[in-house]
């Protein structure tokens, strides 16, 4: 999705979440932008700043509502032709290749979305940014480790 920029929708199986915009295997919600919102005290955000990321994640969502709405009647077009008495196989190619540029233009906007994100930053609170974002990484692989003590231990 255009907004995704951490890997909480790597999660979601195949066309989950289409129904919120979210898109095949992404979404919208957890993403850099809503990110530095949720952790605007701690990175001491302007009013400013916070205006410009609140535009930049209307922006988002809209792009990534446009793009799923898209990607889904591709995968709709790719069902009818898999589940048709006879095989297209042209034209299922045809579909993927339209798929595979929805997901390249998506992953540009992804990666145009984190620099205007990061741009409207200081260099302190990009830097307290990558501090929190280790601090959460951290904690991510504690919380792994003991659940996978945890799941051990029932064996």
């Amino acid at each position: 999705d255009f907004c995704a920029m951490l890997p909480e929708y790597a999660s979601k199986g195949h066309g989950e979440g289409y129904e919120k915009g979210e898109g095949h295997g992404h979404g919208g919600g957890h993403n850099i932008v809503s990110h530095l919102l949720k952790q605007k005290e701690k990175l001491a955000l302007t009013a400013d700043q916070v205006s410009a990321l609140e535009k930049l994640e209307t922006d988002c969502k809209k792009k990534m509502s446009e793009s799923s709405a898209e990607h889904m009647s591709l995968h709709k077009e790719m069902q009818k032709l898999a589940h048709a008495e006879t095989i297209d196989e042209a034209g299922m190619h045809a579909l993927a290749d339209k798929v595979g540029a929805i997901k390249t233009k998506e992953i540009h906007a992804m990666v145009d979305a984190k620099i205007a994100a990061l741009k409207i930053l200081t260099p302190d609170q990009r830097k307290k940014m990558q501090a929190l974002h280790e601090e959460m990484k951290k904690n991510m692989e504690e919380k792994h480790e003991k659940m996978q003590k945890k799941h051990e231990g029932k064996k």
